[in-house]
């Protein structure tokens, strides 16, 4: 079993597709093609695919989740092609 210093600082990724085919294009970059059979990835296809889904909103959750997780130390933001969404979200939470 691998140990890690206690002062390891862990940083999540977090893309920013805008739409279904973004979030298929992160997927791709991750080469594990079973990731499209896993739950919670056809949920997020599901919430983009729908009329209702915002990618603002999408990431604002996504960025709320990481928030739980007290290991974290930062996110690293990776809008590609999506700096509005960036923009917009660091906007409204001085923290970042």
């Amino acid at each position: 079993m691998v140990r890690y210093p206690q002062d390891t600082k862990y940083v999540a990724g977090l893309a920013l597709p805008k739409s279904v085919t973004g979030l298929f294009f992160w997927a791709r970059l991750l080469e594990q093609p079973d990731l499209e059979d896993d739950s919670l990835f056809r949920d997020h296809c599901d919430y983009f695919a729908s009329a209702k889904g915002s990618s603002v909103s999408w990431a604002r959750d996504q960025l709320n989740i990481l928030e739980t997780i007290d290991l974290l130390s930062g996110v690293h933001f990776m809008p590609l092609n999506n700096t509005q969404d960036l923009l917009t979200i660091l906007g409204g939470n001085q923290r970042y």
